[in-house]
């Protein structure tokens, strides 16, 4: 799931975007921040979509726990992965100059989840809706509590819009909330 710390802000003040991700036991994703520069590739990524034309922008680097380094020989690379729980902060802010009223924006998250036999990408859009509030005004500060997270599996069954792999590795990835974008081999 994803949820905001705020449903309302000021231009310009910063507020988060929390994801909770469950990853299967026996799977592992990514973390944001790889600390070989050979991992680059395998990095978990979050961004804004449409960023040019969209009220937020990113106001900080991503908040994540401290992951488990994997050698992967031969990939020559030593890369951070996360199993379990795993919970992801996004620091936003809404652009200078955009008006008082609801702005919607659009978050996208890639990653892969991985077992042993294998991996499979997942892409999700993640939309939200914040109230912005007139420069004079104070915030709201507390949002709703979050629903159930994401959890990253194994699954020989489709039961959420989520395409499913037909390898030997069916790893794939369900949600309770959001858009779900298809997950497909590459």
């Amino acid at each position: 799931t994803a949820s905001l710390s705020s449903k309302e802000v000021k231009p310009e003040e910063v507020f988060h975007v929390k994801f909770n991700l469950l990853v299967k036991e026996g799977f592992h994703t990514y973390a944001v921040k790889q600390k070989d520069p050979n991992a680059a590739s395998f990095a978990t990524t979050i961004r804004v979509k449409a960023a040019s034309e969209a009220p937020v922008e990113r106001a900080g680097d991503i908040k994540e726990p401290e992951g488990k380094d994997k050698l992967e020989a031969a990939l020559n690379a030593t890369i951070t992965i996360f199993e379990g729980m795993v919970d992801l902060e996004v620091p936003l802010r809404v652009k200078k100059g955009i008006p008082a009223g609801k702005v919607k924006f659009t978050l996208l998250l890639q990653t892969q989840v991985c077992d042993d036999q294998g991996c499979l990408p997942f892409t999700k859009n993640f939309d939200f809706e914040v109230g912005v509030k007139d420069s004079g005004k104070p915030a709201e500060q507390k949002a709703d509590k979050p629903t159930q997270p994401e959890q990253i599996s194994k699954s020989g069954e489709d039961k959420r819009n989520v395409t499913k792999d037909t390898s030997s590795s069916k790893a794939a990835i369900t949600s309770s909330t959001g858009s779900n974008s298809p997950a497909t081999k590459q």
